[in-house]
């Protein structure tokens, strides 16, 4: 698996990941919405950045023309959305987070018609 990374990073010309700071991280704006939200608006901003994850890895299976990138980029995808799904459940058993909806859990284009 690290092999099918280190090539699809070469493929896609994406530089390693490196460890974050907060700040780096997250922008101004989250930051100051986690501090005034509590247990729920981190876990909500987790989730978010796992669903974003899971749709970047899921975008990228179309871009690569070998079949072992792309199942490895689908993998990580999978990955990403179990994470989603993890936090979302803590959201719902351990806070009580009841607004769990269709539209909360899926992205709006999943909603919108296409012609």
């Amino acid at each position: 698996m690290i092999a099918q990374i280190n090539t699809m990073k070469e493929t896609t010309g994406i530089s390693p990941v490196t460890t974050k700071t907060d700040a780096e991280y997250l922008s101004a704006a989250d930051a100051t919405s986690l501090s005034q939200g509590g247990p729920k608006a981190v876990y909500r901003a987790a989730a978010a950045k796992e669903l974003g994850a899971a749709q970047a890895y899921n975008g990228l299976i179309k871009s690569f023309k070998d079949p072992a990138l792309a199942a490895t980029s689908g993998f990580l995808g999978g990955d990403e959305a179990a994470h989603y799904a993890a936090i979302r459940a803590a959201l719902l058993a351990l806070l009580g987070d009841t607004e769990i909806t269709p539209a909360t859990v899926l992205p709006t284009a999943f909603f919108t018609k296409k012609a």
